[in-house]
């Protein structure tokens, strides 16, 4: 009877481990693609704010450097 159950289980052991290896890589499959989703709904988020923020305060462009004043120049010593 023990080796009966024996060859059983010898037979049963790689079915249990390609079943378990298969849950394991659509588990991870699909939290990738759950954390996927988050990032592209969150990037959206992100960008669509900054360009709201650009739309109605644009960034200003910079003076322009006054040219009046003079010029020191000297040796260093």
């Amino acid at each position: 009877m023990k080796s009966t159950f024996d060859s059983i289980l010898e037979k049963f052991i790689p079915f249990v481990a390609i079943g378990i290896a298969v849950v394991l890589v659509i588990a991870m499959i699909i939290m990738f693609f759950y954390l996927f989703i988050w990032g592209v709904i969150l990037g959206a988020v992100i960008w669509l704010v900054v360009t709201i923020k650009n739309y109605f305060s644009p960034k200003k462009a910079p003076a322009k450097e006054s040219k009046k004043g003079r010029i020191i120049e000297h040796d260093k010593e």
